[in-house]
């Protein structure tokens, strides 16, 4: 950089809709590793798999009268963003017949501009689904969190008056979607503030990370990516975590052990939350 302050978009508006008001869409469920995706997918009924470019693996599925499309990411905010971008602009076409076109337009560009309300078959949101990590006294082992607000911790512009974790033209963090949030809570999750990092949090950065972001909580690698690619296509989003270690608790703070428990936890809140709404 030159030293000028970077050039800032106008500003990019918010979901303009929330999920509740979109229900006969499509639900938009990305998680990261395999052990997250697995307990999902087993519980879909009518479940068929699908193909995008660079995904893992893909199913649509049904939910208590809800459409899925579930994406196997990738772990990291690259892998994620991408799974959020490909879900949001092919994902359409896949789940209403099957093909990669993605809702091309005559011209063969994807359609992925559309700031209208979601139309049924269309993504209604982008939930991310799996385990995390929580700073000390927040949450314990096992609880369902759910992302109040979420921020990309590694992002930093304070040099030039922005908070930390503030895109330009974007506000600082994320909120989750109120009617998602409601139905998290009827359910008993805890909603909580949610920071993204690509890289494991120990002991050294615990610290850091609880001084730098004091209002979050819950750590952990995709949902700040998923949340701003949810925003700049205007569609609803939460994350829908099982907490798995506390960070900073030791060296290897991260109970393997509780992996695929807190996945199946967390797979049984994301399915709870999207059939109250």
């Amino acid at each position: 950089m030159s030293g000028d302050e970077p050039s800032v978009m106008s500003d990019v508006p918010r979901p303009g809709r929330t999920y509740g008001e979109s229900d006969s869409s499509v639900a938009l469920l990305i998680a990261a590793m395999p052990e997250e995706f697995e307990p999902l997918k087993a519980r879909l009924g009518d479940a068929r798999s699908v193909q995008f470019p660079g995904i893992h693996d893909a199913v649509v599925g049904r939910h208590g009268g809800k459409t899925i499309l579930l994406l196997l990411s990738g772990i990291g905010l690259v892998n994620a963003a991408h799974a959020a971008t490909v879900g949001l602009c092919l994902g359409p076409s896949v789940v209403s017949d099957g093909t990669g076109n993605g809702g091309a337009t005559s011209d063969g560009n994807s359609d992925c501009t559309s700031t209208q309300p979601a139309q049924p078959g269309e993504i209604g949101c982008v939930m991310s689904i799996g385990t995390a990590g929580v700073v000390p006294g927040r949450a314990s082992i096992g609880d369902v969190v759910v992302s109040e607000k979420v921020v990309p911790g590694d992002f930093d512009l304070t040099a030039f008056g922005y908070e930390r974790g503030q895109v330009p033209g974007l506000t600082a963090g994320y909120p989750g979607d109120r009617d998602l949030l409601a139905a998290a809570d009827a359910f008993g999750a805890k909603a909580l503030g949610f920071v993204s990092v690509d890289r494991f949090v120990g002991i050294p950065e615990a610290a850091a990370i609880r001084e730098i972001f004091p209002d979050a909580s819950v750590v952990d690698m995709e949902s700040s990516a998923l949340a701003q690619t949810a925003v700049l296509h205007e569609t609803p989003f939460i994350s829908v975590r099982s907490v798995t270690d506390v960070i900073g608790e030791s060296e290897t703070s991260v109970h393997l052990d509780e992996v695929d428990n807190s996945s199946e936890q967390a797979a049984t809140a994301a399915l709870d939350i999207l059939g109250r709404v």
